[in-house]
């Protein structure tokens, strides 16, 4: 789960280390500005946290189409592909957008 966390940080251009990421000083009361605060990673259980990951995949031109345990992932300018990525899981719903959102990262990363 580690490895699938870092790379949706890596996604997001977060700062990495240890399954953890440097939070914005604005998202902690009292700390000190010139601090830095590191939060552990919970792309895999929190709906916010994944969903800022989904947003951000949205923004690159692709379409999430989320049912049940199942999510494709298409481009929105390219309608030749009918689905991108697929996951179709028996886990619950976060665990297959988690696991879709990984796939894209992977690939996204392969592109560069």
């Amino acid at each position: 789960m580690i490895d699938k966390n870092k790379k949706l940080a890596e996604l997001l251009g977060e700062e990495y280390k240890d399954n953890s990421i440097v939070i914005s000083r604005s998202q902690v009361c009292g700390v000190n500005p010139s601090g830095r605060v590191w939060q552990e990673v919970r792309y895999h259980f929190d709906w916010e946290w994944i969903m800022k990951v989904v947003i951000y995949i949205e923004n690159l031109g692709f379409e999430f189409m989320i049912a049940e345990s199942r999510v494709n992932i298409s481009p929105v300018s390219d309608s030749s592909i009918e689905k991108f990525i697929i996951v179709d899981t028996t886990g619950s719903k976060i665990e297959a957008v988690h696991e879709a959102c990984v796939k894209f990262a992977e690939w996204y990363e392969m592109q560069r």
